[in-house]
């Protein structure tokens, strides 16, 4: 079994300028491929976590203009009913008017 040590020592003799036997660098490649694998799945969930992170911000985004949307959804009831009310005032001022002049 490699051993992170054992291919840290390889490694570290490798770039010394020492000979490392066939056994050796058949070891220090599986060490390297390891390497190279576990620094693509970082990478990987790297970029997952900023893809994340940005799906994040866009859903927060898209909540603040939903609750935004709605309040002024509200405001705009408000003031509709207000205004039916204003309109049924104004239709009762303009019955009694009728009522009176047509005495």
């Amino acid at each position: 079994m490699l051993t992170d040590e054992i291919g840290r020592q390889l490694h570290d003799k490798a770039t010394r300028g020492k000979s490392l036997t066939s056994e050796e660098h058949k070891l220090l490649n599986k060490w390297y491929d390891k390497q190279d694998n576990a620094e693509s799945e970082s990478l990987n969930l790297s970029a997952d976590l900023k893809t994340e992170h940005t799906l994040q911000k866009q859903i927060d985004l898209i909540l603040i203009k939903i609750e935004a949307a709605t309040n002024q959804i509200h405001k705009l009831t408000y003031e509709n009913r207000l205004l039916r009310n204003d309109i049924t005032n104004i239709h009762s001022q303009l019955s009694e008017r009728t009522m009176a002049q047509a005495i």
